[in-house]
């Protein structure tokens, strides 16, 4: 099926963002309109899931290229398309009590790793879909991470 006979076309919202920045607020808020479905759990279904897929075929590592010896990147891009969609409309359906809605929020705040190339993935997998990048001041998102209970480093840098 793949990105031209997806689902989901143009049903997929992203709510992009750093870690502290309000995208579970946004997430929250989007998924109370009766025709949004949605979560506030991250999926990190591109940074820990389909990205590594991803590092298989382009060879981030050196001596592996499993999937190069199988299908070109514009496969595994409708074959990706396909299981996130299957995932996305998993969740829609768990959290949808009497009807389906139509459109699907989804968010994972944005990796610090300069290396990280889950954004642009997502965008090759999904560039049909809605994305919502939250930017907030940098100083709250400071203060912000040093409350949080999970920060084990407690500075500012």
């Amino acid at each position: 099926m793949g990105r031209e006979g997806s689902p989901l076309r143009e049903r997929v919202i992203f709510v992009v963002g750093a870690p502290r920045s309000g995208t579970t607020w946004l997430v929250t808020l989007l998924a109370t309109h009766p025709e949004i479905a949605g979560v506030e759990a991250e999926s990190h279904l591109f940074d820990f899931g389909i990205d590594r897929v991803f590092d298989n075929l382009e060879g981030r590592h050196p001596d592996f290229h499993g999937l190069l010896s199988y299908l070109d990147r514009e496969e595994l891009v409708d074959l990706a398309r396909d299981f996130c969609d299957g995932v996305l409309m998993a969740m829609r359906s768990h959290v949808s009590r009497n009807t389906v809605p139509p459109f699907v929020v989804e968010k994972t705040p944005i990796a610090g790793d300069s290396e990280a190339l889950d954004l642009a993935r997502k965008r090759d997998v999904y560039p049909d879909a809605w994305y919502v990048h939250i930017i907030r001041d940098r100083e709250a998102v400071a203060r912000s991470l040093m409350r949080a209970p999970w920060m084990a480093d407690r500075s500012y840098e």
